[in-house]
């Protein structure tokens, strides 16, 4: 008598073969999910630090907050700084030095005398450099 199926062994090992494929498939998701939150982020900050230069070469100083590069019209808003280790967070930290790298507070860091911005976080990036540095 010849029955055609799958037996208990083979099905049991199809469902190990998709059971892998799945999972690499949500594992490269997520790898490139996490990757382009991280990209907007990098985007975000070099639209700002640009931003803030054509302020300091059109009026002469650089502005005192990121508030009065919306109010000028250099930016339309203060963009959502979006990384993985905070929550999401417009909030600007307006300080007269640079970020020194010691508080972790996932919001953008804006030294009004240099006209730097930065990322106040301390966490490492994907290529182990700390998001600060960017």
């Amino acid at each position: 008598m010849n029955k055609r199926g799958l037996t208990l062994i083979e099905l049991g090992l199809v469902i190990i073969i998709i059971t892998i494929v799945t999972t690499l498939i949500i594992s490269i998701y997520k790898s490139i999910a996490e990757k382009s939150v991280f990209s907007v982020a990098k985007s975000n900050l070099a639209i700002l630090q640009k931003q803030i230069w054509l302020f300091y070469n059109v009026e002469g100083r650089y502005p005192n907050s990121l508030d009065e590069l919306v109010a000028a019209g250099y930016i339309k808003v203060v963009p959502v700084l979006n990384i993985k280790y905070h929550p999401p967070s417009d909030e600007v930290v307006v300080a007269s030095h640079p970020y020194d790298g010691k508080d972790d507070i996932g919001k953008w860091y804006y030294d009004n005398v240099n006209g730097l911005i930065v990322i106040a976080c301390t966490h490492r990036y994907l290529d182990g450099i700390q998001i600060y540095k960017w």
